[in-house]
């Protein structure tokens, strides 16, 4: 999150992928950083195996494209419906 917000910022696109066991704590950081309106990009279930980070990372995919070529600039509500995320 620290160093996504830092880029967005910056005015550079960046996206955050977070594991939904970490979305508290990822909402929490971007309220830190000043940026609420910064939406990361959440999966659901967490990472035991390799095969399950992949898994993890296609699902998250689609959400990260979307982000990166159409989130940044947007209101915080919009971003959130492009990233499915739930603040």
């Amino acid at each position: 999150m620290h160093d996504a917000i830092s880029f967005e910022t910056a005015g550079i696109p960046a996206a955050t992928i977070v594991l939904e066991v970490f979305k508290e704590l990822a909402l929490a950081k971007r309220r830190q950083m000043g940026r609420p309106d910064f939406e990361p990009v959440i999966v659901p279930g967490n990472i035991s195996v390799p095969d399950h980070a992949r898994e993890k990372a296609e699902l998250a995919l689609p959400g990260v494209i979307e982000w990166l070529t159409t989130g940044a600039g947007k209101p915080a509500g919009e971003r959130a419906q492009l990233v499915g995320a739930r603040s």
